[in-house]
């Protein structure tokens, strides 16, 4: 009797948790300055003929790519890329087609031309602050 007690008063909770959508007002809690796989393959179906894609492939745990962040935010440039986390498995595998072997790499993209690759958060920065 207790288990089904207990059974009944389970699944009451359970479907009150399911049906309330709540959302995170907490400001503590930050965004992801990553962008997602929905957002990288939109830009890149993007039927615009001068459109320029720039990837940029990093790692939260690289302090290359950690002192990259603070430089694009000092240059006023982090809006120019989408930046990938290479810990997640599509952008990892993604990487890895492109022929990327070290973070950080930035990859600009353009149709009919081929692939700009630059290296190193410094060269990254002055790239796109020239573009």
């Amino acid at each position: 009797m207790k288990k089904i007690l207990f059974l009944l008063c389970f699944l009451m909770i359970f479907q009150l948790s399911c049906a309330t959508v709540t959302e995170c007002t907490r400001e503590h809690v930050e965004k992801s300055p990553y962008s997602s796989k929905n957002a990288v393959e939109k830009e890149l179906n993007s039927n615009e003929q001068n459109k320029v894609v720039r990837l940029l492939f990093e790692a939260p745990w690289c302090n290359a790519c950690k002192r990259l962040g603070v430089l694009m935010s000092q240059a006023g440039v982090e809006d120019r890329v989408l930046r990938l986390n290479i810990d997640e498995t599509w952008a990892f595998i993604s990487s890895r087609k492109i022929g990327i072997n070290s973070v950080p790499t930035l990859v600009e993209l353009r149709r009919d031309h081929p692939p700009v690759v630059v290296h190193g958060p410094d060269k990254i920065v002055m790239h796109l602050m020239i573009k």
